[in-house]
């Protein structure tokens, strides 16, 4: 918005770890396979242009406000007169031991992408190594992951048996060539003795049988990889609570729940994981739970592709997987409170109705490292995208040491959940629809939203 509304005396800086932006709306649909990588990222460096804005690729890590300072991980320090703090929020897992070691979070979403890109690849380069995947956290967030990695690997799944059906298929169809030249070759020897006729005859019917062996040989594969495919994708979800998303009304919950169960996904309600332990390649050599015996493994266990981890529940349950992903509740960096901003209980910067901390007048702050102290909400895409417009025009007004504007965010929002295959859930309230009208309507205001940053890019180059 300051490439729409600059000011002239104003120069901006971008301080970020990374060059596209991933628009959160749109990651579940990109775990499914419905949105490549370029559908759901913005393009900073474009929009830095735009605006007239320098950007520095690196992570900020502090604040010095005697100085007022930006401490960069590895540039030298930026200095400010006013700052805008939109650093979004972390899954916690400091609490669990061996969390932080070996779970994957789902913030920041680069290292999470590229995790699921992994997995991806490990089960089309050994698909026959089966895959179970635990996610730790039964919010909407845990449960449509859940719900979109099924879609999606089961889709991978049923591409390779499709694959393979087809190779069988071209042997079928070798084998029912064979069989017609033979048939063509009987009917070529009719002018001779009754002999060779029927011997003709023997090698049609011979074709025949080859034909329908192909056919038949097709029709069983397929149907057993539909049996395989539920024994090679195990998915695992753990809540604490004894309801999944609680932030959600019932019938929310109760459909979402039904859908899990009927798409195979393990349902651990009632159960917090106390601890993760990775299990040592020596153990997994010798031991006859590895998912995929020695002898049919096409990798030595020392280059395992997924190697093994083991969840502990304080209840005692125990549950081996090959990747951990962590979808708990929303947490803070730690250096927003440790350079002296004012937060709440949870550690996030508290701002007032004008998007402003209430410590520093010269700090302000949106999304999910931001707590409206009059309006407290759920940390949800929903509001950080409806804070943008009253944060820039704040800091246009304070700026020009104009009066700020407040601002009052909504009480009751939408929440779209997708399911995977192209449905959604809409909840509001005590409200739900289940659709999927829905899931295309959401996937037109999500695909409106990102071109709006096409469209600056366009109104650039014209410039």
């Amino acid at each position: 918005m300051f490439g729409i509304k600059p000011l002239p005396s104003v120069r901006l800086t971008l301080i970020s770890d990374v060059l596209y932006a991933p628009y959160s709306g749109m990651l579940p649909g990109h775990v499914a396979g419905f949105y490549d990588y370029d559908e759901c990222h913005i393009d900073l460096r474009s929009l830095a242009e735009f605006a007239g804005c320098q950007i520095l690729v690196d992570r900020a890590i502090a604040i010095d406000f005697n100085k007022n300072l930006v401490i960069c991980q590895t540039s030298p320090p930026i200095n400010f007169d006013v700052l805008s703090v939109d650093i979004g929020s972390t899954p916690a897992t400091i609490s669990v031991p061996g969390a932080a070691e070996y779970a994957i979070p789902a913030k920041p979403v680069p290292e999470f992408l590229a995790s699921w890109n992994q997995l991806i690849s490990a089960t089309q380069n050994y698909p026959k190594k089966p895959v179970r995947i635990a996610i730790v956290g039964g919010g909407a967030g845990g449960v449509e992951l859940a719900l979109n990695m099924q879609s999606r690997l089961a889709k991978e799944e049923e591409r390779r048996k499709k694959e393979e059906g087809r190779g069988k298929s071209e042997e079928g169809r070798r084998k029912r060539e064979v069989g017609r030249g033979k048939k063509e070759e009987g009917r070529g020897k009719r002018e001779e003795e009754r002999r060779k006729k029927e011997e003709g005859r023997g090698k049609k019917e011979e074709g025949r049988g080859k034909f329908g062996s192909g056919f038949c040989n097709g029709w069983i594969l397929k149907e057993r990889g539909k049996f395989k495919q539920e024994e090679e994708l195990e998915i695992n979800l753990f809540h604490s609570g004894a309801e999944l998303m609680p932030a959600h009304n019932k019938r929310v919950r109760r459909r979402l729940k039904e859908i899990l169960i009927s798409r195979g996904i393990q349902l651990h309600l009632m159960e917090k994981v106390s601890a993760i332990q990775k299990q040592e390649m020596m153990e997994i050599a010798s031991d006859s739970q590895c998912p995929m015996p020695n002898a049919q493994c096409p990798m030595p266990n020392a280059q395992c592709p997924m190697p093994i981890y083991q969840i502990y529940c304080e209840s005692g349950l125990k549950i081996e997987c090959d990747r951990i992903f962590w979808v708990t509740q929303a947490s803070a960096a730690h250096w927003i409170g440790e350079s002296g901003l004012a937060t709440d209980s949870n550690g996030f910067m508290q701002v007032n109705d004008c998007l402003q901390s209430v410590s520093h007048p010269n700090v302000f702050g949106a999304g999910d490292i931001a707590a409206m102290v009059n309006y407290p909400r759920p940390k949800a895409g929903v509001f950080a995208v409806r804070q943008g417009k009253p944060l820039f025009e704040n800091l246009q007004q304070f700026l020009l040491a104009k009066p700020l504007k407040p601002f009052a965010p909504q009480e009751k929002y939408l929440g779209l959940i997708g399911t995977g295959n192209k449905r959604a859930i809409a909840s509001r309230g005590s409200w739900m629809w289940e659709s999927a009208l829905l899931w295309y309507w959401k996937d037109w205001i999500d695909r409106q939203f990102m071109q709006k940053f096409s469209n600056l890019q366009s109104t650039q180059k014209q410039q």
